[in-house]
């Protein structure tokens, strides 16, 4: 218990290992492999199946081979769990696309005042950013600039230096949809900045359940099976299928994923929906409207192709109160999706700011919640 704990206070203060090689990698040369040998013209259900079953047998084997060597050593189950959680990864991974929108609405300000349609004041960022993503600090700063140049009549008026701001708004905007099509998987060279902001809650919210309820979920079942090695060997294993799921579970392959597709669906199903009552529970400590958001996340939490996606998803929405879902494009074709909290209003840059502060809160809870869980079973179970 007490490595678990670790690694989950070493990824939410450091994200993922950049200077060590990441056990997820080698997942997914091991799929690859497999692939390779099964796969055929045909993309049958049954080659599928064997990949999906020998990718498992091949990481189930690798960890026991591990932690058989480091005779179960204590940093190594640390270092196997911490590097299968995304807690900090999610906002790591999100703010480079922020701070480029908001470098974005930086240059629009300045071409505000320039006009002197909107207040000087207006032009300063929101202090309440997250300090260690660097985003307040950079954006802030730049802001400052800015005000003082109005304030000092510096700010030049000419028609070469609006064409100069719109240069560098459209940078800046395609500069976020670069980043973004880091993290997720549709067609970003079109999206504008409200879809952009709305890609990034709903990747928030999908992988919070992936990349950290359902690793802290799968952690505490090894727990019970084994102490000593059952953790890191459930947890890799679930890693192992949601990698599956990502790399062959889509509609590409056809019948050759649909294993895949349907393993992590069943190994996805209690975390997702534990997940979206405690996001909901995070939200109400962050003083929504619990009513509302329990009312989104019951009418749409299953408007999802997917039997899980939604749930985290709609918890968001209700609790943020903005419209997630619709359709997008994904290859060049378009794929159309219901909207969730249809009602809700549209998501602004600063909904993502919250939406990370939601997955601080949810996040935290949920680890109080497993450890609770594994402290009271061990106690029955050793009575």
């Amino acid at each position: 218990m007490l490595a678990l704990i670790i690694a989950v206070l070493l990824d939410f203060a450091l994200g993922d290992p950049k200077f060590l090689p990441h056990p997820v990698i080698l997942i997914g040369k091991i799929i690859d492999f497999w692939r390779k040998i099964f796969l055929t013209d045909t993309h049958s259900f049954f080659q599928g199946l064997a990949v999906c079953i020998m990718t498992l047998t091949t990481t189930g084997l690798l960890v026991f081979i591990v932690l058989y060597i480091s005779d179960c050593n204590f940093l190594v189950q640390v270092y196997l769990l911490y590097s299968a959680l995304a807690w900090r990864d999610l906002k790591d991974e999100t703010a480079p696309v922020v701070k480029a929108l908001m470098k974005c609405e930086a240059a629009m300000k300045r071409q505000d005042m320039k006009n002197e349609t909107v207040p000087v004041v207006n032009v300063l960022i929101n202090k309440n950013l997250p300090e260690e993503l660097g985003i307040q600090r950079d954006i802030h700063n730049e802001n400052i600039s800015v005000v003082n140049a109005v304030m000092k009549k510096k700010l030049p008026e000419t028609q070469q230096d609006m064409k100069d701001d719109d240069g560098l708004m459209n940078k800046n905007l395609l500069e976020a949809r670069k980043y973004l099509s880091f993290v997720v998987g549709r067609d970003t060279q079109n999206l504008n900045e409200t879809e952009i902001v709305r890609a990034l809650i709903e990747t928030i919210a999908e992988n919070s359940v992936d990349g950290v309820f359902s690793v802290m979920f799968f952690a505490m079942i090894g727990q019970f099976i084994n102490s000593s090695w059952g953790m890191c060997l459930f947890v890799w294993l679930f890693k192992a299928a949601s990698t599956l799921d990502s790399m062959i579970g889509y509609e590409e392959f056809h019948e050759f994923g649909t294993a895949s597709a349907r393993l992590d669906d069943v190994l996805n199903f209690l975390p997702a929906r534990l997940g979206g009552v405690i996001i909901i529970l995070a939200g109400a400590l962050m003083s929504c409207d619990v009513k509302q958001a329990m009312k989104v996340f019951l009418d749409d939490r299953l408007k999802h192709k997917s039997p899980n996606s939604a749930h985290g998803e709609s918890a968001f929405a209700g609790v943020l109160g903005v419209k997630l879902g619709g359709g997008a494009f994904y290859s060049g074709k378009f794929e159309a999706r219901p909207s969730i909290n249809s009602e809700g209003r549209e998501p602004e840059i600063f909904d993502v700011i919250r939406a990370w502060k939601l997955l601080d809160v949810s996040c935290a809870i949920f680890t109080v919640i497993i450890y609770t869980l594994m402290c009271y079973f061990l106690r029955v179970l050793s009575c």
